[in-house]
């Protein structure tokens, strides 16, 4: 029966490189600043279970949003909330202009919500128009597969599992055969 404590080494590795590829995540997150509200960062975090017939599995989870940053916004799509808009102005302090109209025309004030609701508007309106880049933020986990590092070490802490649960068998096996001697 297949549990944790057989997978003493296995489970050491992937918890070591579910570290490793979790930091990994929130500094690129921070380096390229997708990160206003810390939410998408603060998520980043790993789970590793084993299932008796299926095997051990490893998994990356983050915020559900993240999935919009992994994917970017299409040119020409439908705009983003506003209300979300907002609330990342607020999160980035982005200075909002205390009125707006034309400079010959007439200048109407707005409130505090009213003008930020205004650049998130205009900001929306441009994201529909142009897109948003996508950001895969999964890179240093894609990395950690396709460099094969991981994959080594998975496989040799496998095997030191594989011949320390054989250990017990092997030697009660061998002094049960010395003792028929």
């Amino acid at each position: 029966m297949a549990n944790k404590n057989t997978y003493n080494n296995t489970m050491d590795v992937f918890d070591d490189w579910g570290i490793i590829i979790t930091e990994g995540i929130v500094k690129l997150l921070s380096k390229k600043r997708k990160n206003a509200s810390h939410k998408l960062s603060n998520s980043v975090d790993y789970d590793v279970n084993i299932d008796e017939k299926e095997g051990i599995f490893f998994k990356v989870f983050y915020e559900e949003y993240g999935e919009y940053v992994l994917s970017g916004r299409k040119r020409g799509s439908k705009q983003p909330p506003i209300d979300k808009i907002v609330m990342w102005i607020r999160q980035k302090k982005i200075p909002v202009k205390t009125s707006v109209g034309k400079p010959t025309g007439k200048v109407k004030k707005l409130s505090k919500y009213g003008k930020e609701k205004s650049l998130a508007f205009a900001i929306a309106k441009n994201i529909s128009k142009f897109g948003i880049k996508p950001f895969n933020f999964l890179l240093p986990y894609e990395k950690a597969i396709e460099g094969g590092k991981m994959m080594k070490d998975i496989r040799l802490a496998l095997v030191q599992d594989g011949y320390a649960s054989l250990q017990k068998p092997i030697t009660q096996f061998n002094n049960a055969q010395n003792k028929k001697k």
